[in-house]
């Protein structure tokens, strides 16, 4: 009884998948846990905050770390900005990122902290694309200095919540309330200050608490298409993300009219649901090719239902047309 007892005490004590906290009364961002990214670009104030700490002339800096919270999700935090914040001036805490990078291209969400508005909302971003998804009220954060605590939750299903107390502490308020589920996982939580020559060290972060579950993936891909890039080399799509040991196999793949096994498979870059068939010999014109692929999986190991398709690389004769 006394092992099993053990047993559960150690259980309690690990990690749970995609929750995590931080203050910053450690000193630092590189442990427990640790902040990735532009690490250059920030530091850990006197008061035991995360500060950016970028002089450049202006531009924009951020960090990230990994968390998973996504499903009956909460997330809180504290900004504080020495300023009134402007359109060249102002924050994005991002909830959930399917990248550690948030300089470009990222599906996830964030809430945008200033801007022309003075306000705080919540954004969705698809790509480049980012679509404000509740409106905040405007001018809560026209004012010098801010002291602004955030809290945002959401459901299993993707209903979210915006609330905020612009005196720091939690007497929140409703910003609004919204359904969205296009991106229904998560990887990366982070902050993201865009900032002009005067503020690159007045923006400060605080009080970190990220609770909730993981999206658990049991739906398995499927094929969705072709592209003919070129004489040698086809370009195949899938409904999401693929795992690179067996999307990546040529002996997963068998090209018919004698061809075998492909000599290349690579993704597109930044797009791992698309992958590119090559082979060393052009394909013949006008004659119709099929390609098997099996063995495949997504991310999380569901497997694709084994199939194929038929393509030709057509050539008119001008004469003809």
């Amino acid at each position: 009884m006394k092992y099993l007892l053990f047993i559960l005490i150690a259980n309690l004590s690990l990690p749970l998948m995609g929750q995590f906290s931080d203050d910053f009364s450690d000193g630092n961002f590189t442990d427990n846990p640790a902040w990735g990214g532009e690490t250059d670009k920030f530091t850990v104030s006197t008061s035991n905050e995360l500060q950016l700490f970028d002089d450049s002339e202006s531009g924009d800096a951020y960090l990230s770390t990994q968390s998973e919270a996504i499903e009956n999700a909460s997330w809180e935090f504290l900004v504080k900005f020495d300023f009134n914040p402007s359109s060249a001036n102002y924050t994005d805490v991002f909830l959930c990122s399917n990248t550690s990078d948030l300089s470009g291209n990222v599906d996830g969400y964030f809430v945008r902290l200033g801007n022309t508005d003075d306000e705080v909302s919540l954004y969705l971003q698809s790509g480049t694309t980012k679509t404000k998804i509740i409106d905040g009220i405007d001018d809560r954060l026209d004012n010098e200095p801010i002291s602004v605590r955030v809290k945002v939750t959401r459901n299993n299903i993707g209903n979210w919540t915006l609330f905020s107390d612009t005196l720091g502490g939690t007497n929140y308020m409703t910003e609004g309330t919204v359904f969205d589920d296009t991106h229904i996982s998560s990887f990366y939580f982070g902050v993201k200050s865009i900032f002009s020559s005067t503020r690159w060290d007045k923006m400060f972060f605080d009080d970190f608490i990220v609770t909730g579950d993981p999206f658990i993936d049991v739906i398995s891909p499927e094929f969705n298409g072709y592209v003919i890039l070129n004489d040698t080399a086809i370009q195949i799509n899938f409904s999401e993300p693929m795992d690179a040991t067996s999307s990546l196999d040529p002996m997963n793949y068998q090209i018919s009219g004698g061809v075998g096994n492909p000599d290349a498979l690579t993704f597109i870059a930044g797009s791992p649901d698309k992958i590119v068939i090559s082979i060393n010999e052009a394909f013949y014109p006008n004659q119709e090719y099929t390609v098997l692929y099996q063995n495949l999986k997504d991310l999380a190991g569901n497997p694709i239902e084994s199939g194929s398709f038929s393509f030709a690389i057509v050539i008119i004769d001008p004469e003809d047309i």
